[in-house]
């Protein structure tokens, strides 16, 4: 899977959770600052990838301070680690 398939996919989660018109959902967005993420939210999020990408993530509600482009760079490398040493989806 490419970064630009993963982009979509993770927009597409962003847009439905958060109810966001998915041509307003850009990398630079903030869940916490421009969502109003709350932790619940981000634990949600995170299952809600987890299920989108069929593969478990560290903990990312330590990314919450981060934009979509650094989550959508995190999911990227960790696919490739996980094709790397076999493990994951």
């Amino acid at each position: 899977m490419d970064k630009n398939q993963i982009e979509e996919m993770v927009f597409a989660v962003v847009s439905q959770q958060f109810n966001v018109p998915i041509h307003d959902v850009t990398p630079k967005i903030l869940l916490i600052d421009d969502l109003g993420a709350d932790s619940a939210a981000l634990v949600e999020f995170s299952a809600r990838l987890e299920d989108t990408f069929k593969t478990e993530f560290p903990d990312l509600r330590y990314l919450a301070d981060k934009d979509l482009g650094e989550l959508i760079d995190f999911i990227s490398n960790h696919g490739k680690l996980n094709a790397a040493t076999g493990t994951g989806g």
